[in-house]
């Protein structure tokens, strides 16, 4: 708990009412909390503050502080993760080794990880430059549990992200289709010393070409675009699929000739209200209507 000279806690100067800490791994502590903080009347915003040990009460889990933080099939008696094997490396690798390869071009370069340096791929980054790398816990610059992330669970499902970050001014804000994608992005961030960028773990391209419907995807999720262009063919609808890359800066003008050239057009993307969709619909805000159409 952080505490300030006068002996006030940090956040109770925040206007916070705090209670803590308060042992995470017990139940029954934690139901009577929560209880308690319900029936405090006016009490407005709470902070509970939880401390919890990682992986309490399954040895294997308690012994690997970086493993097991995302839930595969894997042996109870061992705790060893049965993961299919892959002929392509993972997102995590291609990140790492893109990384070092623009760390071994420039020195002022260094890797802040999440508390997980083998997670993160960040342990590939360390063994060649152990000076540069630092855990911060959770900070990062390139997030890896954004949009829709499967086996790491509900809590990690990112859909904020993408709204948060562009509505900040000057910032860059990319998500990668692909591995290929991955790694330019990488040397794209590497490029760009005058104000922010972030990517999930260039410019627009046209992957399918139709006449029907467009489909702007952002993300990995352009690959299931991909897919439904072409299930779309079988009822005879011409789909063209783009890849944006770049939610900021977007191509406004690619934007408004999908538009134009197609009657329907979608964007796709693994986030909330206020991210992707948001920012395609603004080439379309105080501009006419194009070939007839509503924007």
């Amino acid at each position: 708990m952080m505490i300030n000279g006068l002996g006030a806690c940090f956040f109770e100067e925040l206007g916070l009412h705090y209670i803590g800490p308060a042992d995470g791994d017990n139940m029954e502590e934690l139901v009577h909390i929560m209880k308690v903080v319900k029936a405090i009347p006016g009490q407005g915003t709470v902070l509970i503050h939880v401390v919890t040990e990682k992986g309490k009460g399954y040895a294997p889990a308690e012994a690997a502080p970086d493993k097991m933080h995302g839930v595969v099939k894997f042996k109870p008696d061992s705790g060893k993760q049965l993961k299919p094997k892959s002929s392509t490396l993972s997102y995590t690798q291609y990140f790492a080794e893109s990384l070092i390869v623009e760390a071994e071009r420039d020195n002022k370069i260094v890797a802040i990880h999440a508390g997980m340096e083998g997670g993160t791929g960040f342990n590939l980054f360390h063994k060649c430059f152990p000076d540069r790398c630092f855990d911060a816990e959770i900070a990062e610059f390139a997030i890896d549990s954004a949009g829709l992330v499967g086996a790491d669970g509900l809590t990690h499902c990112n859909a904020f992200d993408t709204t948060l970050l562009a509505c900040l001014p000057n910032m860059v804000v990319m998500a990668p289709s692909c591995e290929r994608e991955l790694m330019n992005m990488v040397a794209t961030a590497a490029t760009i010393d005058d104000r922010p960028s972030y990517f999930r773990v260039g410019k627009e391209r046209v992957l399918e070409e139709g006449t029907g419907v467009a489909i702007l995807g952002y993300g990995k999720i352009v690959q299931s675009c991909v897919a439904a262009a072409r299930l779309l063919q079988r009822f005879g609808i011409s789909a063209t699929v783009a890849d944006a890359g770049f939610c900021k800066p977007l191509d406004g003008e690619l934007i408004r000739q999908l538009a134009r050239e197609h009657e329907v057009l979608l964007s796709v993307e693994e986030g909330s209200v206020g991210g992707f969709g948001s920012h395609v619909h603004h080439p379309f805000l105080g501009h006419e209507r194009i070939a007839g159409r509503k924007p």
